[in-house]
C-alpha cells in the first residue's frame, strides 16, 4: 500500500487550490449571462456561483500574481474589473438608471485584491494603466453602460489575450452607436477623449491608431459622441 507523507497532502493542497487560469467558472457565468451587447442583471441575482467566483478572484495571492506572465496579469485584472462591476450593480439592483445611481461607483471600495479592499478605480488608473503600456484594456474594461464597449462573454486569458483585446476593439470601432467615420469625421466615444494620451507612446496619438485600424487614408475630423450612462442591461439569455 502507498504511504501518503505530509508532504505529498501539503502538494495535493497546493495544487487543489491553485488559482485557475482558464476562469472556467467565469467564464461559463459570461456565456449564461452576458450577450447581445448587454447582462441579463435580473437573471443572476440569486446564482450561487457569483460567490465562488468571488472567492476565486479574491483567492490570488500577491505572490502568486508575481509570477504570472504580463498577459496573465493584464487577463486577470480585466476580468476582476468587469465581474467586480458585475456584482455592485448586483448587490444595488434594481437601479433606476444606471451605475450612477450609486454613490461613487467607481471609488468604493470593495474588490479584494491580493489581501487588501480596493476599488474599481484603483484597478483601472493605478494597476493597469499605471504599470502596462496596454491601451487596447479601454475597449475591454466596461462600466456597465449602454456606453461602454460590448462585454465580452468569454473570460479573458493570458494565452490570448492579444486576440481577444484586437477583437474587443473590433467590435468597439465597428459599433455605429459608439464610434462612426462618415464624411470625413470621425465620431468617437468618449472614451477616447478620456483616455486618448494612453495611446501616444505605442501609436503617436488614438486617432493615428484608429486611422489605421478602420484603414482611413486621409486624416479625419474628430468628434466626440454623447456618453450614455444608460445600465447595459438585457431581459435574458437563450
Amino acid at each position: 500500500m502507498k504511504i501518503i507523507t505530509p508532504l505529498v497532502v501539503l502538494a495535493i493542497i497546493m495544487v487543489s487550490h491553485s488559482f485557475d487560469k482558464s476562469y472556467a467558472t467565469y467564464d461559463a457565468f459570461l456565456q449564461k449571462y452576458v450577450c447581445d451587447n448587454g447582462v441579463a442583471y435580473s437573471k443572476l441575482l440569486k446564482d450561487p456561483f457569483v460567490k465562488d467566483i468571488e472567492r476565486e478572484f479574491s483567492s490570488l495571492t500577491k505572490a502568486d500574481y508575481s509570477a504570472f506572465s504580463e498577459e496573465e496579469k493584464i487577463a486577470y485584472l480585466i476580468n476582476a474589473y468587469n465581474f467586480f462591476t458585475i456584482l455592485l450593480i448586483k448587490d444595488n439592483y434594481p437601479l433606476k438608471n444606471g451605475i450612477r445611481d450609486i454613490t461613487s461607483p467607481w471609488k468604493k471600495k470593495f474588490v479584494p485584491l491580493f489581501g487588501e479592499v480596493v476599488s474599481l478605480d484603483h484597478i483601472e488608473h493605478e494597476v493597469l494603466r499605471k504599470e502596462f503600456d496596454e491601451p487596447r484594456i479601454h475597449a475591454a474594461l466596461v462600466c456597465a453602460s449602454k456606453g461602454c464597449p460590448a462585454l465580452l462573454n468569454r473570460a479573458f486569458l493570458g494565452r490570448t489575450l492579444n486576440e481577444q483585446l484586437n477583437q474587443t476593439v473590433k467590435l468597439f470601432l465597428s459599433d455605429p452607436q459608439k464610434n462612426v467615420y462618415k464624411d470625413g469625421v470621425l465620431y468617437l466615444s468618449k472614451i477616447f477623449q478620456w483616455y486618448g494620451k494612453d495611446f501616444n507612446k505605442k501609436h503617436g496619438s488614438h486617432v493615428a491608431y484608429i486611422q489605421k485600424e478602420l484603414a482611413i487614408k486621409k486624416k479625419p475630423k474628430v468628434s466626440y459622441l454623447k456618453y450614455d450612462w444608460t445600465l447595459n442591461e438585457v431581459d435574458g439569455c437563450k
